[in-house]
């Protein structure tokens, strides 16, 4: 019912219009169908992590494509950071739509330099990116782990689903190869070597030592060995055996004939004597100088010598047997210079003065000698003798004195030696009986 000479077609129809031209009318008619216009959606822009491609799809049915770079096909892989657009037509109708892509920034991941450990230490690892997870090759999840092993660690950041690898290499160097050994013992007076030898390493002894090997006797030690930048340490304490020292007693001075056994016995030892022997025990039963070198059982040496001496005492003799008279008196004498002595008697003196029979002995101490001897005094009756009363002669008399007895001999004060004399001059006349 408009008026206009052109109409607007929106929807499908059969518009017609009349034409009139100079009172003429004419009529015409058309059919208009509308085609649906092709429906294209990329979907919503995205941001992903870089490298990530997002494929954009327009597929259609019976359509043609044009991209933003001219491509044709259906899908585009989106890679790039950027807008991306298509173009799809469909009988002649035609439909676009647009893309944005973005990236997000990666987490900085930074393990560090490779790490070389000594032997038995031990690091801590890791990284720190807020709101992110953490995947280790150890199976972890945690931001740091400890490592005390050779081998490459990685992680595995997660940040807006984004991956970030990082991995640091550890290597370990194995500590100096040495060892004091156990605690030990040695023989008092005696050293002992302590050796830390490792090539190419320096030493800090608690000494003060700077040496591969030390000399040292008891005590406790330790040693800092370093090599390779890698120090290792060890302790030990050297103590001393206790010794029982052998002793072979002081000198002595024996008296002859008296033996005497050396005894250095001591459980486990062994025993090396002055003439090669290797008993524990030495007889002795002449003078000298003895010594012995007796081992341990923990192999510790002592020694020691003994001088032996054998003296020779004077001997006593107080001469033979006696038989006394009556009345007399006899010294007994044992006199040696320095000497002490015992008679039977009881008396402590050098002599002895006996007039009465029977058995007499001294026992005479010199030094460490007693020496002997014994006596036998009998004491005889004084035999009888009477030669007669004084008597006066005449002149040209004589007088037999008469002093015999069985047995006797006679000393006369005339010198003569017969039983009787015969006298006849004035005088005193004695004689001398002796059985």
């Amino acid at each position: 019912g408009s008026g206009n000479a052109t109409l607007d077609v929106t929807a499908d129809g059969n518009p017609s219009v009349q034409v009139t031209v100079n009172g003429c009318p004419t009529t015409d008619a058309i059919n208009v169908n509308f085609n649906t216009l092709p429906v294209v959606d990329l979907g919503p822009d995205q941001t992903v992590c870089p490298g990530v491609s997002v494929s954009l799809d327009a597929t259609t049915p019976n359509a043609t494509y044009v991209w933003q770079d001219g491509s044709t096909g259906s899908t585009f892989s989106a890679i790039t950071p950027g807008v991306y657009t298509v173009a799809v037509t469909v009988d002649d109708c035609t439909s676009s739509d647009s893309f944005t892509l973005s990236n997000f920034t990666l987490q900085t991941v930074d393990l560090g330099p490779d790490i070389t450990l000594c032997q038995g230490q031990g690091t801590t690892i890791g990284t720190n990116v807020p709101g992110a997870t953490y995947t280790w090759s150890t199976g972890a999840t945690t931001e740091t782990i400890g490592v005390s092993t050779a081998g490459l660690y990685w992680v595995d950041v997660t940040l807006n689903g984004c991956v970030v690898r990082d991995e640091v290499e550890v290597f370990v160097t194995p500590l100096p190869a040495f060892t004091l050994g156990l605690d030990r013992s040695i023989c008092p007076g005696t050293t002992t070597i302590l050796d830390a030898t490792v090539p190419g390493a320096t030493y800090a002894w608690s000494t003060g030592a700077s040496t591969s090997t030390i000399t040292v006797g008891p005590g406790t030690y330790s040693v800092t060995v370093s090599a390779n930048d890698c120090s290792r340490s060890d302790v030990i304490t050297i103590g001393a055996w206790p010794v029982d020292l052998v002793d072979l007693g002081a000198d002595v001075t024996l008296c002859p004939g008296t033996p005497i056994t050396l005894d250095a016995t001591l459980a486990g030892a062994t025993y090396l004597w002055q003439d090669g022997s290797t008993n524990a025990t030495f007889a002795v039963n002449s003078g000298g100088t003895y010594s012995v070198i007796r081992t341990d059982a923990n192999g510790c040496i002592s020694n020691d010598a003994i001088t032996v001496t054998y003296d020779a005492p004077t001997p006593i003799d107080l001469g033979a047997d006696v038989a006394l008279c009556a009345g007399d008196d006899l010294v007994l004498d044992a006199t040696v210079p320095g000497a002490t002595y015992a008679w039977s008697t009881g008396a402590s003196t050098p002599t002895i003065t006996v007039n009465s029979a029977g058995s007499y002995s001294v026992v005479v101490t010199q030094g460490n000698c007693l020496v002997n001897d014994a006596i036998d005094i009998t004491v005889e009756a004084l035999p009888t003798v009477d030669i007669g009363d004084d008597a006066t002669l005449c002149p040209g008399e004589t007088l037999v004195l008469d002093a015999s007895g069985p047995g006797l001999s006679y000393a006369w004060s005339t010198g003569a030696t017969s039983p009787t004399i015969t006298v006849s001059s004035n005088g005193t006349y004695a004689v001398t009986v002796t059985n």
